[in-house]
């Protein structure tokens, strides 16, 4: 009698190992592929070079070139050049010129005049809010430009509808089916065809939302109208981007956290507590990696973790009270989802409201070009930080006669004023590129002196005055 009662036992317990191992796998391919794939946050880019370069005076250039301190997603910049008659000569967007994903450029007319042309560009910020600036260079000789380029920064009302909408959805969906899914293989003691039926459609809803989101986010993050939505450069760049790359990330994820699902929905209701330990802790580490996609602060995780395992509990009430109360399941069910609509038609009018006027654009000022005999130097002060008034950031790039980055050239740089010099260290930072940083003692204008050596001992000094506030 010992041994009948045993072989259950025993094949009950080979039978959570099984599931064990293969759960884990799930949660383990969810966090890896997350890892992986989760763009890392980088700031805001910063303009350290042009080609042609600010007020300089060349011949015929073929394009454009804009150079960043960190790869740029090309697609979602925007470059405008008005002509010395103040025609605007540039429609299409940007691309990386040979691969470098720092830099974006933009063809010249084949027909060029005479005079000075005037360049505005823009970027997405981090919090995609216009990031730009402007410059101007002479083709032959100086003319004045009748203006400076105009680019529109006003949100499309139905890519910001479409877009705000498919987020909203996307994490109701999320919600739904992490409750829904927690209640049906670790709480409920038998099937139910109608929690079935939420986790289909709310997976759907989450995949479909992810997906609309990541097709709309080109348009949304280059203030564009929702016809830009299959544009190869536009849906390049929300890839590239940040915010993008986000959005597939989640898509990579939902890939393990879908088969972990469907492992769960093939086994019957759990039996034994540690069933429900092992189903529960697989359901929450898969859910985690996804709501990780939303946000990067741990405690929001957990937060929009407890959330689902809340809304597993509001399951277990509509769907366990028995006939008697069937009236008060349905009143539940209504007011959840006028709550649920509520908050998604909220979220949709705050958005739309940011379309009604153009978001102010962050201005850079343009790299500052110092010339030297056998090349030229960009110049690029940082703004300082709120409350480093008297912390400067600068940006050094090396080009030699051709424009190309060179890297034979050391230099140093010192900070004076009224006898006193402040010395700022240079590190490397890529070819041609340094970086340094300095803090000075007051207020006033200071003079920042860059000292060039080359190879053969040749040493020549620039500088520039720069009123620090």
């Amino acid at each position: 009698m010992t041994l009948v009662k045993d072989r259950p036992r025993a094949a009950r317990n080979r039978s959570l190992t099984g599931q064990v191992i293969a759960l884990l796998v799930f949660v383990g391919a969810s966090w890896l592929i997350l890892l992986a794939a989760m763009p890392s946050p980088s700031g805001d880019p910063v303009l350290r070079t042009t080609s042609p370069g600010s007020t300089e005076l060349v011949k015929s250039p073929d394009h454009v070139l804009l150079t960043f301190d960190r790869p740029v997603p090309a697609g979602l910049a925007t470059v405008r050049i008005l002509d010395p008659d103040g025609s605007q000569v540039v429609f299409e967007r940007p691309v990386h010129p040979d691969g470098r994903a720092d830099t974006i450029s933009v063809p010249m007319p084949k027909e060029r005049h005479e005079g000075t042309y005037a360049v505005a560009w823009t970027l997405p910020s981090d919090r995609l809010e216009p990031l730009g600036g402007s410059f101007t260079f002479d083709v032959f000789s100086t003319i004045e430009p009748l203006g400076v380029p105009q680019i529109e920064t006003t949100h499309d009302l139905t890519v910001t509808i479409v877009y705000t909408t498919a987020r909203v959805a996307a994490i109701v969906a999320m919600l739904l089916l992490a409750g829904a899914v927690v209640f049906a293989r670790v709480i409920a003691r038998s099937e139910s065809s109608a929690v079935r039926r939420l986790i289909k459609y709310a997976w759907w809803v989450l995949f479909a939302g992810t997906g609309l989101a990541l097709l709309s986010f080109g348009p949304y993050a280059a203030w564009s109208p929702l016809s830009g939505a299959f544009d190869p450069r536009l849906l390049s760049g929300a890839v590239e981007s940040e915010g993008g790359g986000v959005l597939l990330a989640r898509l990579y994820v939902l890939a393990p956290c879908t088969l972990g699902l469907a492992q769960l929905m093939s086994m019957p209701p759990a039996e034994t507590a540690a069933e429900r330990w092992v189903r529960g802790g697989t359901v929450l580490g898969c859910v985690a990696a996804l709501f990780a996609t939303w946000t990067d602060l741990p405690v929001h995780v957990v937060l929009l973790t407890a959330g689902a395992c809340a809304l597993a509990a509001v399951f277990f009430g509509f769907f366990s009270l028995g006939r008697k109360l069937r009236a008060v399941k349905a009143a539940g069910m209504s007011v959840l989802a006028a709550l649920i609509a509520a908050g998604g038609v909220l979220l949709v009018t705050v958005q739309s409201g940011q379309t009604t006027t153009p978001a102010a654009i962050r201005d850079q000022v343009a790299p500052t070009r110092l010339a030297f005999d056998t090349g030229s130097v960009d110049l690029v002060l940082i703004p300082a930080a709120e409350g480093q008034a008297l912390h400067l950031d600068a940006d050094v790039s090396m080009l030699g006669t051709n424009g190309a980055a060179r890297d034979d050239v050391a230099v140093t740089a010192v900070l004076t004023r009224e006898g006193r010099s402040v010395p700022m260290p240079l590190s490397h930072e890529g070819t041609g590129y340094l970086a340094g940083s300095a803090t000075v003692p007051e207020h006033g204008t200071w003079e920042l002196a860059l000292t060039l050596r080359a190879g053969d001992g040749g040493t020549q000094t620039l500088t520039q005055p720069i009123d620090v506030r």
